[in-house]
């Protein structure tokens, strides 16, 4: 037995093939073993919590390939027990870090995959923002693939310096050319990730008011009052004074006017109570004030102040309509003229 473990093959003995056999064996068991194991915990513990991390590690422990875990065996097993030709060395050596790299790309894939996904179901993405996502997603692949490569060539004994200073001056050359572009794409993820405003937010940007129609990678296109779509680039939307009325909670109501400057000192002092009492019979309606705050050449101004507590535009007009008319009905029925800057009419 013993001289049939010291015969030799491809310069190595029988007994050496055989431990080295054996580590392989052992080493791609135990590496399988472990991969099952955390997969198995880490998903009992994921179903207990409402983090995204362990998500995330479950995706990526099981994203884990079969074939990575040969080659790590076989490196693992022949590194120091076996003595290979340089030829298979080589191979190997090529095998592994081609595998590795591989394994990094299907990991990292699956992370922004990841992403995705749970941008979409817990983010409440509409579908532009969604689309905006996978889109820096796609470039984010693109990216990382040819990082990998470059660093995949590295390991196998390429000279990629002058290949990474080619891309990088073509990099520099194509970032220039499209500098603008970059600008609307980085601005788009912005507006994705922070929130500004979404699909449906009525907005006021300078001159334009309008609804949000859309979010793409490059504009924000907002429907007009008027009836028109107004495109508007990402990086300028960005660079303006957004209103964002859909979030309102709730509309203030500044009610001016003025009446005449003859009117009795006794009325003029119970108007501010009399508008305090129309506007709190509205409702939903917080009273702010209500004040004589100018006396002029021809008039005495009054202003009453109150908010809307919805942020319905439609609740508010009516409110304020209804305020109105109680005013004038008042005013009325008080014998109170409103101010003109001419003399009223006699008779």
């Amino acid at each position: 037995m013993n001289d049939v473990l010291g015969w030799t093959w491809q310069g190595n003995t029988v007994s050496a093939w055989l431990t080295g056999a054996g580590l392989f064996a052992g080493a791609a068991a135990g590496l399988a073993l472990i991969r099952w194991v955390v997969a198995r915990r880490l998903s009992a513990a994921a179903a207990r919590t409402a983090t995204w991390v362990d998500d995330l590690l479950v995706e990526l422990v099981r994203l884990t390939k079969d074939w990575f875990i040969v080659i790590v065996g076989l490196s693992i097993a022949l590194k120091g027990v076996v003595v290979l030709h340089s030829g298979v060395a080589l191979i190997l050596h090529g095998a592994l870090v081609i595998g590795m790299m591989l394994q990094i790309a299907i990991w990292a894939n699956g992370a922004i995959r990841f992403w995705v996904v749970h941008y979409r179901q817990h983010r409440g993405g509409d579908g532009s923002s969604v689309a905006t996502v996978q889109g820096f997603a796609f470039l984010g692949r693109i990216a990382l693939g040819a990082l990998l490569i470059v660093v995949t060539l590295d390991l196998l004994g390429v000279k990629v310096t002058t290949l990474v200073a080619g891309l990088g001056i073509t990099g520099i050359a194509i970032a220039l050319a499209v500098q603008s572009v970059l600008g609307d794409l980085f601005a788009a993820l912005s507006i994705v990730l922070d929130k500004p405003f979404v699909i449906g937010d009525f907005i006021v940007v300078d001159t334009v008011e309008g609804t949000v129609e859309h979010v793409g990678l490059k504009t924000t296109r907002v429907r007009s009052i008027g009836g028109e779509q107004v495109i508007i680039a990402n990086a300028d939307l960005l660079k303006s004074r957004i209103r964002n009325y859909r979030r309102l909670a709730e509309r203030r109501v500044a009610l001016v006017f003025k009446v005449a400057q003859d009117t009795e000192p006794a009325t003029a002092a119970r108007i501010p109570a009399m508008l305090r009492e129309i506007v709190e019979r509205q409702k939903p309606i917080r009273f702010d004030r209500a004040h004589l705050t100018r006396i002029g050449d021809w008039s005495l101004q009054y202003e009453v102040v109150y908010f809307v507590l919805s942020p319905d535009f439609m609740t508010h007009m009516n409110i304020q309509q209804q305020v109105n008319v109680d005013v004038l009905e008042r005013l009325r029925s008080e014998k109170v003229r409103l101010a003109t800057p001419y003399p009223a009419p006699s008779g």
